[in-house]
């Protein structure tokens, strides 16, 4: 008898650990990740990239915010802002990849259409499970 209850106690258990990790464990994972960035005219960067969620649950984008720095090939760099923030309301399904492009405004971004190097840090992508 005290065996019969003791693995009646140890499923009811399992059963509550694996039903409520599962449950707490939902929830998005979205990061904008910067693919290539180009300069087309004076005062402008044109920003290529894309969001991926790798959670479980959908979700939506909400705003980035990421520090910028673009060297020219010798080295100089060429413009640098820091907290650039992009606000958006973009659905992000589970699981997926989606590509978004945005454009950053400044009157010190230079026209340049030789090759440059470009590296952004601090990326911090703010999502919601909510529109609006």
């Amino acid at each position: 008898m005290r065996l019969v209850r003791f693995f009646s106690l140890l499923a009811v258990a399992v059963l509550c650990t694996v039903a409520f990790s599962a449950t707490a464990s939902a929830r998005p994972e979205i990061h904008y990740k910067i693919d290539n960035v180009y300069l087309p005219t004076p005062g402008e960067a044109t920003i290529e990239g894309h969001f991926e969620n790798n959670g479980d649950t959908d979700a939506y984008a909400k705003w980035v915010e990421f520090d910028l720095i673009l060297t020219a090939d010798n080295g100089q760099q060429m413009w640098a802002d820091y907290g650039i923030k992009h606000n958006f309301d973009i659905y992000i399904p589970a699981y997926s990849s989606i590509e978004y492009t945005f454009y950053i405004q400044h009157p010190d971004i230079p026209e340049y259409h030789n090759s440059f190097n470009w590296q952004y840090k601090r990326m911090r992508t703010h999502w919601d499970t909510s529109a609006g």
